[in-house]
């Protein structure tokens, strides 16, 4: 029998929390599961150093230049090797990914929460894995996303479940 789907997207800053490898340790018994890795914090951090301007939109970080962009990339990409070769030596089978697509010839960038999004009908179930004290914002967040879609479709993002760290 197949094994159910799960996109696991966890931010940045819980990269090596405790709370979210177990539930990823309990979860690959039931789930296959993917990863959605962030990396926020260290690209403010690598911006703020490169003298890059920090600016946000509703659909997050704001790249000016292919620079930008590739230094963004090459921090999710070193998030996402850390996070396989850790999972994969302690035995967690998950599929690690970054979110930045390639679209044509333009290199994009993704708010992985955004991310999270596109992948909603593809997935059984979802898991956002987020600071403890943003996890309500992450749930209103949520709800008027699903506001915002009842033109097409009146509902709740059900399958997408908030978690804190």
């Amino acid at each position: 029998m197949l094994k159910s789907n799960l996109l696991v997207k966890i931010s940045g800053d819980g990269l090596k929390s405790k709370i979210v490898k177990e539930y990823l340790r309990e979860s690959v018994k039931k789930y296959s599961i993917t990863v959605i890795t962030g990396g926020g914090s260290d690209i403010n951090k690598i911006f703020k150093e490169k003298g890059y301007e920090i600016e946000f939109c509703p659909l997050g970080r704001i790249t000016k230049s292919l620079e930008e962009r590739q230094e963004a990339k090459k921090i999710l990409e070193k998030n996402q090797a850390m996070l396989q070769d850790e999972y994969d030596s302690e035995g967690i089978c998950v599929r690690v990914e970054i979110p930045f697509r390639e679209i044509g010839t333009v290199s994009c960038p993704e708010n992985g929460d955004v991310m999270v999004l596109s992948a909603y009908l593809g997935f059984d179930k979802i898991v956002i894995f987020t600071k403890q004290e943003n996890v309500e914002a992450k749930r209103q967040w949520l709800k008027k996303v699903a506001e915002a879609f009842c033109h097409i479709e009146k509902g709740e993002l059900d399958k997408i479940e908030v978690r804190g760290f």
